[in-house]
């Protein structure tokens, strides 16, 4: 075009001179690598922006997963401390079993050696006597309630003992 000839086979001397001369190939390759790499920075910076807040999220998705349970599990706790035997159906005590099962089953808990438990001796002589209470007031209940049976109860041995 500055020569007023489109149609040239090549471009005027005076053109691939100026080329030559201010090295313009090297210039415009060394440009176009440093707009590649401004692009390259950029959009690494976006993908870790992206994934910082995907981070986040999930963070904020998990402690409100978390928060939800322990409410329900207070919840629940609460309830199963002040229930009776007679607010519990079958299916209840099924469907108990089976939330139970599948936490263990999605968490994987294996169970873990235990160690073995060092008792002090007032420790051994608290847990003693509250066994004897347990056990007085499940004789207490056994007496008041008696036995349809009377003493041929087969869950009796000698002495009416258990």
């Amino acid at each position: 075009m500055w020569t007023e000839n489109p149609e040239a086979a090549r471009p005027s001397p005076f053109f691939e001179e100026w080329s030559r001369e201010y090295a313009w190939t090297e210039r415009a390759r060394a440009h176009d690598h440093h707009l590649e790499l401004v692009r390259r920075r950029g959009m690494e910076k976006a993908i870790e922006e992206e994934a910082e807040r995907q981070a986040r999220e999930v963070e904020r998705t998990r402690y409100r997963f978390n928060e939800l349970m322990a409410l329900s599990f207070e919840g629940a706790m609460e309830w199963f401390e002040h229930a009776q035997p007679s607010d519990l159906r079958a299916q209840d005590v099924i469907g108990i079993i089976k939330v139970h099962m599948d936490y263990l089953k999605a968490f994987e808990i294996t169970e873990t050696q235990r160690e073995e438990v060092a008792w002090t001796e007032e420790e051994e002589a608290e847990l003693t006597q509250i066994i004897r209470e347990i056990e007085a007031e499940e004789a207490e209940e056994e007496f008041e309630g008696g036995s349809e049976e009377g003493e041929d109860d087969p869950g009796k041995g000698e002495g009416g003992e258990r």
